[in-house]
This record gives structure tokens, sequence and C-alpha cells, in this order.
């Protein structure tokens, strides 16, 4: 989701902060429910909206700031949600489906990201980044 500065920071703000309500609300809700892998799942799935939501933040800041790291960032964010996602499916379905592998990919893309040149520039109505690898 790669949009205008205005639409970046609308749905950056709402995802975090939807995110923040449910944990409270999820947290306080089921605190005594019986099944004991509706709380991980859950906590595991807002975790993935949040980054999703940091990644709109850091789209924004980068795109007012034109900086590298802060656009570096905001891609390793979204990328990270991934695992997140993974994590609650593993929690879900009670099978290891290796989330950990997708950490470990997650974190070699953040390495190589942060290792090379990337340019970017806001193009229509959304935000283009020149290198092809990601």
């Amino acid at each position: 989701m790669c949009y205008s500065k205005e639409v970046q920071l609308a749905t950056g703000a709402t995802l975090l902060s939807m995110s923040l309500y449910y944990y409270f609300v999820f947290s306080y809700r089921y605190q005594t429910f019986q099944k004991p892998w509706l709380r991980p799942f859950l906590k595991h799935i807002i975790i993935a909206f949040a980054l999703i939501g940091g990644h709109q933040l850091f789209e924004f800041l980068s795109l007012v700031t034109h900086n590298q790291i802060v656009y570096k960032t905001g891609l390793i964010l979204s990328i990270s949600s991934m695992y997140f996602f993974l994590r609650s499916l593993e929690v879900l379905l009670n099978r290891n489906l290796r989330s950990k592998i997708a950490l470990w990919i997650s974190a070699a893309i953040a390495v190589h990201a942060f290792s090379v040149e990337m340019s970017f520039e806001p193009f229509s109505f959304f935000l283009q980044h020149n290198s092809a690898f990601l």
C-alpha cells in the first residue's frame, strides 16, 4: 500500500491505533477464556498488523524526509510482519510450519537492504523504489 503522504499517514495511524486498542480489548476480554491458543494467536495477529501500520508511517516519513534509512526501516517492518502472520497460523493450526525460517529470511533481507543503496522517489500517487531486488 503505497499512496500519497496523507493516505499513508492516515492508514498507518489507523492500523497502529486499532492494533493498540484491540490488544487491550482482547487482553481484558479473553483473560479467563478456556482455549489457551486464542490469546497467543490474537497477540501475533495484532503485532503483524501493527508492523504493517508502522510500515505505512515509515513510508510517510521517508517521503517527508527523503531519508533512505527511514525508507529501509519501513520495508523491514513490512517484511517482518510475515513472521508474525506465519506464527499466528502455527498457533491456530497447532502445527510447526517452521516460522523461524521466515525470521531468518527477514533478517537476511534486512542485512542486504541496509548494505546496498536503495533510491526511491514519489511517483504519481505512490512511492516508487528503484531497487528491483526487493
